[in-house]
This record gives structure tokens, sequence and C-alpha cells, in this order.
């Protein structure tokens, strides 16, 4: 009876340390399959066209990828979650959409172009007193150009004129 006892004890631990060898094994390999898909299509809002080349970002993951021809994007391996997600287009305002990510999901992005109207203003100060500027200068040149012309003026050194003198 004592050695029933024995291998009823020893089979029980048996079976607890085999048990629990299995459910980790189970449980681990249960969570290695817990990752998600992110998939979706990006198209111009008027005429529903493919975008190609446009980034998606998952931002808290830091991941990164472009549309196809086809305007599809895909993420695999994506832990279930709350995920801020980025459509990026060159020169038009991007769209962000916040989603909650498990198993196949799906989040489709529409961008509307729309015209671009920018004001600029242009004020301007001191044009009276350029053209006084252009008045003195074209006045100098006139007198230069009249000091030229003058029997017995001459210029020397760094443009200075003088009078020749005779002896």
């Amino acid at each position: 009876m004592y050695i029933n006892r024995k291998r009823g004890i020893l089979n029980a631990c048996l079976r607890a340390a085999l048990s629990t060898i299995l459910l980790s094994f189970f449980s681990s390999h249960a969570l290695a399959q817990t990752t998600s898909t992110l998939r979706g299509t990006v198209t111009l809002g008027a005429t529903g066209k493919p975008i190609h080349n446009a980034l998606i970002t998952i931002l808290q993951l830091k991941r990164t990828v472009d549309t196809d021809d086809q305007g599809q994007y895909e993420f695999q391996g994506v832990p279930p979650g709350k995920y801020d997600v980025v459509a990026h287009l060159d020169r038009v305002p991007d769209l962000v959409r916040t989603v909650d990510v498990t198993g196949e999901t799906t989040v489709d992005f529409q961008f509307e172009l729309t015209g671009v109207r920018e004001e600029v203003t242009v004020t301007a100060t001191g044009s009276e007193q350029a053209r006084q500027q252009l008045d003195s200068i074209s006045r100098s040149a006139r007198i230069d150009r009249a000091r030229e012309e003058e029997p017995g003026v001459t210029r020397r050194g760094a443009g200075r004129r003088t009078r020749n003198r005779e002896t």
C-alpha cells in the first residue's frame, strides 16, 4: 500500500509537470499569433483614382510603408492595440485616423485636393528717396560730362578734377 501511495504521488507530480509544460507551450504559441494585419487603399476623393507612393505611418510603432500602383498598403505583424495612422502625400495636408487594430483591420484614406489660396501683402517705403537718389546720380553724370568737355579740365587721381595751370 505504501508503494502504491508513492506511485500515486509520483504520477500526480508528473501529470502536473506535464500539464504545466504543455500549458506554457500552447499559451506562448497562442501569444505569438496575436499579431494583426492593417491594410487599406488611398484614393483621390473627387475621382476615386488610386494614389501610388503615398506614405502610410503607424506613429506609435514608427513603421512606414508606401502605397502600390493600385493605392494599396499593408502592415503585417502589428500587435493588437489603438494606433494613430497617418497618410502623407506631398503638398497635401496629412490625414490622421485613430484605429483599433484587431485581427484583419482595414483603413482607407481619401485625399481631397482643394485650391490653395495664398495672400501676399507688399508694402514699400522709400520710393521717393530712391527717385531723389537717381536724380542726383543723373545730375552728377551730367556735371562730369560737362567738365570733361570744358577746355583745360583734366582728370587726376581718384577721380578728382583739376584745372590745368598754365605757367
